[in-house]
């Protein structure tokens, strides 16, 4: 299915329902989806994982860790499908270890 496609059947749907009542999978999925057919590349956000291991090179950090970046203001979290898919802009990740967050 290509996100042209998706975009048509999903435009069919009332706008008033939503998905969450669909697993948090398939949730993500359709998410990839509408992001694969929208105007805004998604390819510089990474998720959680992706910025620990970033950071933290070698041992990545804790998530906890990430967390305290987001509270001080150093990471911009963005929260996908609901509170639990969470991405970072690739380049804020980046200025955050140039600036030694990871030592």
């Amino acid at each position: 299915m290509t996100p042209q496609d998706f975009k048509i059947i999903t435009s069919r749907i009332k706008p008033d329902i939503e998905f969450g009542f669909l697993p948090l999978s398939i949730r993500a999925e359709i998410e990839t989806l509408i992001d694969k057919g929208s105007k805004k590349p998604q390819a510089d956000m990474v998720d959680r994982n992706q910025a620990a291991a970033i950071i933290g090179g070698d041992k990545p950090v804790s998530r906890v860790t990430l967390h305290n970046y987001e509270l001080q203001g150093k990471l911009k979290p963005f929260k996908i499908a609901g509170a639990r898919l969470i991405r970072y802009k690739r380049s804020d990740v980046e200025a955050l270890l140039e600036g030694g967050a990871g030592k």
